[in-house]
C-alpha cells in the first residue's frame, strides 16, 4: 500500500496542480467554442473541493473563500432538461450531480480565491515559497 503524503505543503501544492489542470482543461473547451462537459465541470468542482480542504488547516492564518454554493449541492442531484434526437424528438429529464448548477465561471473564481489563500501561507522551515 502507497503511504500517504502528510507534508501540508506538498499536499497544497498537489491540490493546486490538480486544480489548475482541470482549469487548463476548462479553457481548452471554452476556447474551442464548445460548451464544458459535465465531466470536466464536475472534475473542476472535486479539484476545488480537494483544494479547499488541503487549506482548512490554516484557516485561523488565512482568509479561505466561501465553498457554500458547491458544499451545498455535493452529495445531491437535480434534474435538468434534455432534448431528445430522432423519431422520439422532445425533451425528457436527466438527473446529473447539484454541483453543475454552480457555473464554472464561479467554481474558477472561487479557485483564485484559494490560489490568493495558498499564497499567502508560510510555512517557517526557511525554504522559499514554492506557491
Amino acid at each position: 500500500m502507497e503511504s500517504e503524503n502528510t507534508n501540508p505543503e506538498q499536499i497544497i501544492n498537489d491540490a493546486r496542480h490538480r486544480c489548475h489542470q482541470v482549469r487548463a482543461q476548462v479553457w481548452a473547451e471554452g476556447v474551442e467554442g464548445e460548451q464544458i462537459s459535465q465531466q470536466t465541470h464536475l472534475a473542476l468542482a472535486q479539484s476545488v473541493l480537494r483544494y479547499h480542504d488541503a487549506l482548512y488547516e490554516f484557516r485561523n492564518d488565512v482568509e479561505l473563500p466561501a465553498i457554500e454554493p458547491l458544499l451545498s449541492r455535493a452529495g445531491d442531484t437535480t434534474q435538468i432538461v434534455v432534448e431528445t434526437q430522432g423519431w422520439d424528438r422532445g425533451i425528457r429529464y436527466q438527473e446529473v450531480p447539484a454541483v453543475l448548477e454552480v457555473s464554472p465561471e464561479r467554481i474558477i473564481e472561487i479557485a483564485k480565491g484559494l490560489d490568493d489563500a495558498a499564497n499567502q501561507i508560510d510555512f517557517d522551515d526557511g525554504s522559499p515559497d514554492s506557491f
